[in-house]
């Protein structure tokens, strides 16, 4: 999953960065990934959603996320 959200800068205009976190600590609190990406403007994010290179993640995901949470925001 790593490899696949990170190979995607490049790959989807606007999306400039994309990085994956996985969880060290192990606790019930924590959650075991965490994807932080930044776009160059909300028209990027909007395209992102369903751009076909994000979608086949998308369905990859499908099969193995028990759960997910999601927090668009702008600065």
């Amino acid at each position: 999953m790593k490899r696949r959200f990170e190979a995607l800068v490049g790959v989807i205009p606007g999306l400039v960065r994309c990085t994956i976190g996985i969880d060290v600590a192990h606790t019930p609190d924590s959650a075991d990934v965490a994807l932080y990406s930044e776009f160059e403007s909300r028209a990027a994010l909007d395209a992102y959603q369903p751009h076909p290179a994000h979608q086949e993640i998308v369905a990859f995901l499908k099969d193995v996320r028990t759960e997910r949470r999601v927090v668009d925001y702008e600065l």
